[in-house]
């Protein structure tokens, strides 16, 4: 089969075809009787000769030496050159043609000059509209390939992206856990539970271009467990959930680096308790996620604002919402902030009716485990 489809794709097989069914039509044309007899083969045949010529001095020349590069008017006074050409090459040849080198039969000019031009326009006009067609279908099929090029590259980039957060994530979470075992505290198991929690998301539910948006949130929920569990009464974490939380759809993992961006900067220093306040609005197409914490003042020693993590966040954005999203990084005296807008969201259907504040209830508890 694919044999046969590179046959079909041959542009020497398809000129051919093409020439074999236009004698076929002219000579059927031409046939006095019902059935063309040798001598209509024959004169189709020659009357293709100027046919022929003006064809290809349209599709070989003219177009790519006009049309193709925007010189129309060029092109159009061009073919009026070459289908007058054609024409009077036609009539000349009928007209001046020695009988006898064309195996005794007798030819002449049965057609006048206004009916050999309009064959002339009809197979001037239909080379252009076959040349010009499969020239499209080529930059659609070249296009098409660049697409799918272009999409691959960002699901390479992507996967490449997501390899570097969870190691990242892990590192972060192992060393919280580090200084609860040095410290023999009773809820080491209890972190190393919801450490494995975390692990089974991302290595089994991170695996898809798109996750729901509660299990994003449910995630980063257990995060800030951890992260609670490790710094004890040094954290006062905030979380306001509002919106369509339960209609739309995010990349994994989009929102854990702005996250763990809040406890680089407001761990850093000498600070003796960190404020962390993370809301996350869903409306019927946007979503709104903003961090504040605080920080110390800005000194030489202090973290940038920007680094590997946000940097990702930065091409993820790009690669899935081109146009569609802004994100905000800075910082103010003692406040850092981040401020992550994605407009036209992925979503599972219509939106439901506007809810109320969602808190969600297990991470109170946990919360309350937590100080207890």
């Amino acid at each position: 089969m694919r044999t046969i489809a590179n046959i079909i794709r041959n542009r020497g097989v398809q000129h051919l075809a093409f020439w074999l069914l236009s004698l076929a039509v002219l000579a059927y044309l031409f046939a006095y009787q019902q059935q063309p007899n040798i001598a209509d083969w024959v004169y189709a045949l020659l009357f293709h000769l100027s046919i022929v010529l003006a064809v290809y001095l349209n599709i070989g020349l003219l177009i790519p030496a006009y049309f193709s590069k925007g010189r129309y008017l060029l092109y159009f006074l061009a073919s009026i050159g070459g289908i007058l050409s054609a024409t009077w090459f036609n009539i000349l040849f009928f007209r001046y043609i020695p009988a006898e080198q064309i195996g005794g039969f007798y030819f002449i000019a049965y057609y006048g000059f206004w009916d050999i031009l309009l064959f002339m326009v009809v197979y001037w006009a239909l080379s252009s509209l076959l040349k010009l067609s499969k020239s499209w279908f080529l930059v659609r099929e070249k296009d098409r390939r660049i697409e799918k090029l272009k999409k691959d590259l960002q699901e390479i980039e992507l996967q490449n992206l997501k390899s570097q957060l969870n190691p990242h994530f892990l590192l972060n979470s192992l060393n919280g856990i580090y200084s609860l075992a040095l410290d023999q505290d009773k809820r080491t198991a209890k972190a190393i539970l919801m450490l494995s929690q975390n692990l089974r998301f991302t290595l089994y539910e991170c695996n898809t271009e798109f996750i729901p948006l509660e299990q994003e949130l449910n995630f980063l929920q257990n995060y800030l467990d951890l992260q609670r569990l490790r710094l004890e009464n040094r954290a006062v974490i905030e979380l306001d959930l509002t919106g369509h939380l339960e209609d739309h759809q995010v990349p994994p993992l989009l929102f854990l680096p702005l996250v763990e961006n809040a406890f680089k900067h407001g761990l850093h220093g000498d600070q003796t308790e960190v404020r962390i306040r993370i809301g996350c609005r869903a409306a019927a197409d946007e979503l709104n996620f903003r961090i504040e914490n605080t920080t110390p003042e800005a000194s030489p020693n202090a973290p940038e604002v920007g680094g590997v993590g946000l940097e990702n966040v930065r091409k993820r954005l790009n690669a899935i919402y081109p146009d569609r999203h802004r994100l905000v990084v800075d910082r103010k005296g003692k406040l850092f902030f981040v401020d992550l807008v994605i407009c036209r969201l992925r979503s599972f259907g219509a939106a439901a009716a506007p809810t109320e504040t969602v808190q969600n209830s297990v991470f109170k508890q946990r919360r309350k485990d937590a100080k207890s």
